[in-house]
């Protein structure tokens, strides 16, 4: 049996109208929250997707 996991099922990607908002300067401070939050959970999705990683070649390595 084979144990899978999606690879980054939830990620939100910063669009190019976000883009050229944030670099024109007329993002609004609710828009840049939204953003950001965005931006930090797909770190977070970055960072569970590593662990998992890792505990699948620990686990294959050590026979688990």
């Amino acid at each position: 049996m084979t144990d899978t996991k999606p690879v980054f099922p939830n990620l939100k990607p910063v669009s190019d109208e976000q883009l050229e908002k944030i670099a024109g300067g007329s993002c609004t401070a609710e828009e840049l929250t939204v953003i950001f939050e965005n931006l930090k959970e797909n770190y977070e999705t970055l960072v569970d997707f590593t662990s998992y990683v890792i505990e699948r070649v620990v686990n294959s390595t050590t026979g688990n």
